[in-house]
């Protein structure tokens, strides 16, 4: 199945996508802050190993993904704003 673009989308499937894409950034959210917590908990209690990189690389992906869903997110909310205001 072809994706749409933004630009043949209808405003409500625009709006549809800005629920789920608000959806997604909170689950992000809110699995940082767990694996935050967690890597916190381990370096206090002393059971992180020292060449243990893949919790920072997993930290990183979070954030990343987390940054493109928040683009794809702004862009969905300028296309619903022009197409409110008819530009």
């Amino acid at each position: 199945m072809k994706n749409k673009s933004l630009a043949d989308s209808s405003l409500e499937e625009l709006n549809a996508k800005k629920k789920t894409l608000v959806t997604i950034i909170i689950v992000l959210s809110i699995l940082i802050l767990l694996y935050g917590g967690y890597f916190i908990l381990k370096l206090v209690t002393g059971t992180w190993e020292a060449n243990n990189s893949l919790g920072t690389v997993g930290f990183g992906t979070l954030g990343v993904v987390t940054s493109l869903v928040s683009v794809k997110l702004s862009r969905v909310g300028i296309e619903i704003k022009n197409r409110k205001t008819g530009r």
